[in-house]
């Protein structure tokens, strides 16, 4: 009996032995959301101001819309990035103080209270100055009380007001001018 016993052991062992309990394979699924930066002007483009008095600020009566077309949060740049060959930017100045210099200032809505400009020239500050020379980041100019081009959700607008202020004086007639403005999507 014994020895039945301890063959029953034996085969139950081999038995266990025999039936492997390995490792079996399981899969892990990686997402990833590769940031797409993307700018889109929806309305107001292009924008006139129409005849402007030499030396006078023209604040726009209408603003231009700019959505986030991206897929993340973006801050948005301005530079001004063509500009007339018979006109300059003065980015140094308060004001432009020179023959064929001019300056164009934005602020930016977020919420859209500001309804129709009830902004006025004096709301415009040295930080809302779009350059020529380099960007400036929506987070730290353009403001408007809390709003600005800071931290645009996806699919969300923000609405750009501006300014002109024409040169004090002209060296010679000037026929229209356009000026580009570029906005840079960056990410938030």
């Amino acid at each position: 009996m014994r020895r039945l016993i301890g063959i029953l052991l034996v085969c139950g062992f081999m038995m266990c032995a025999g039936t492997s309990y390995a490792a079996t394979t399981d899969t892990v699924d990686v997402t990833v959301l590769v940031r797409f930066l993307s700018v889109l002007v929806t309305a107001g483009d292009p924008y006139d101001f129409g005849i402007v008095d030499l030396g006078t600020q023209n604040v726009a009566t209408d603003d231009v819309d700019i959505q986030n077309d991206g897929n993340a949060a973006e801050d948005f740049q301005l530079q001004i990035t063509g500009s007339p060959a018979n006109l300059s930017v003065e980015e140094a100045a308060a004001t432009p103080d020179n023959q064929d210099e001019y300056q164009l200032y934005a602020m930016f809505d977020d919420d859209g209270q500001i309804a129709a400009a009830p902004i006025a020239a004096g709301d415009f500050d040295a930080g809302d100055l779009i350059l020529e020379s380099g960007t400036r980041q929506g987070d730290a100019n353009f403001d408007s009380g809390d709003d600005n081009a800071d931290d645009i959700a996806s699919t969300d607008s923000v609405y750009m007001w501006m300014m002109f202020y024409a040169p004090p004086s002209l060296s010679a007639a000037h026929p229209q001018q356009t000026i580009t403005i570029t906005i840079t999507a960056v990410a938030a």
